[in-house]
């Protein structure tokens, strides 16, 4: 074949790949410009409505039946999500009310779409958890269908269904809720749950509570959970997490939970445990020694910055990286650390350096702002 053939051949083809290109980027933007006019289409329809609340008057009955209808499909509802976004802008407390009125609409199809596949079950949930439909009515209802969304496979669907549960705001329904979770074995993950908790706006007495009263029916790998949730939630109940770090047999993380949040609460009791597990050379958690290291920033005195500095000494770099950053919290200056400045042992200085340079940068950033 001829070189002149070839590179024709091959124009041809760069501008067959041209036109197709130009031809696709043609049918996106119309189809979006489509699809925005389709999903504008029900507007109108609602603006009416919402303009007959504002009146004072009742949703048309002839209304309500077609939303009743067509809420079972997925284009329809994904019309009438974009719709209400555009008027809850201008009209926030009256798309509250008339969201409210559709509330047997929204139980209605859930009947049908918690029995789909995936990925509209998932979406159909964000809808009830974006427009809070089950803390108006049915809760006994949303509570059940939820629950049953905790053993999907899409941590999506779980998260809307765990997020709707606990706006509904009952207390018990959300531990036993946690309860199941568990019980299911089903992977989700701690800081979605703990984060999940955190935005409760309940009696957080009464969760708390009611977590302590059946904790010990929960797995370790949940107990870690629970209380690193209350640790960040500033839940103070020292004594009954000493209680549980204390127990005979206790798993490693739930220990080592408890070790963090009595870095964040000072409770004197835990304090001998902090400095042992630091000091104690024959325990084979490097773990423990490092997470004690950490904590002990909330127990300042002579014996704790002892303990510490023999800490900077450890072959682990973790243990020695918490230390130095606990010593440096103190406010120590170079005096007060001379025995490691001035001895032997590289690593002790140069971690020990490196925090106390943060400090100056940290300083330095102040005093310029």
């Amino acid at each position: 074949m001829k070189i002149e053939v070839l590179m024709f051949f091959y124009m041809a083809v760069c501008a067959a790949m041209i036109l197709f290109n130009c031809t696709v980027l043609l049918m996106n933007v119309y189809r979006k410009k489509r699809i925005n006019r389709r999903d504008r289409r029900l507007e109108p329809q609602i603006r009416a409505q919402i303009e007959r609340l504002e009146r004072g008057q009742e949703l048309e009955e002839e209304h309500l039946r077609e939303v009743n209808k067509n809420f079972k499909r997925v284009a329809y509802l994904k019309s009438f999500e974009d719709s209400m976004d555009d008027l809850s802008k201008e009209k926030p407390e009256l798309c509250q009310k008339y969201l409210k009125a559709l509330c047997p609409c929204f139980v209605n199809a859930a009947f049908d779409y918690f029995k789909r596949d995936m990925i509209e079950a998932t979406y159909f949930a964000w809808l009830v958890r974006k427009y809070e439909i089950a803390e108006q009515e049915n809760r006994d209802f949303w509570t059940k269908e939820m629950r049953k969304l905790l053993r999907m496979p899409s941590v999506y669907c779980r998260e809307n269904a765990l997020h709707i549960i606990y706006r509904m705001g009952n207390v018990p329904d959300i531990v036993n809720t946690l309860l199941l979770l568990d019980e299911h074995r089903v992977f989700h993950h701690s800081k979605l749950i703990h984060d999940g908790l955190l935005k409760f706006e309940g009696d957080k007495k009464a969760l708390l509570e009611e977590i302590w009263r059946v904790f010990d029916q929960f797995s370790a790998d949940m107990q870690v959970t629970l209380i690193s949730y209350m640790r960040m939630a500033s839940a103070e109940c020292c004594d009954r997490v000493f209680e549980v770090m204390m127990g005979p047999g206790q798993d490693d993380e739930v220990y080592f939970a408890c070790m963090r949040y009595f870095g964040k609460f000072h409770y004197m009791p835990a304090y001998p445990v902090l400095l042992g597990a630091l000091s104690d050379r024959a325990d084979q958690r490097w773990e423990k020694a490092a997470i004690a290291a950490f904590a002990l920033r909330n127990y300042m005195s002579e014996r704790t910055v002892d303990v510490l500095l023999q800490a900077l000494r450890s072959s682990n770099w973790y243990i020695r990286s918490n230390a130095a950053e606990t010593l440096e919290s103190f406010g120590l200056v170079y005096e007060d650390m001379a025995e490691v400045f001035e001895g032997n042992d590289k690593y002790a200085k140069e971690i020990l350096q490196y925090w106390m340079d943060c400090r100056l940068v940290k300083e330095g950033e102040a005093r310029a702002l």
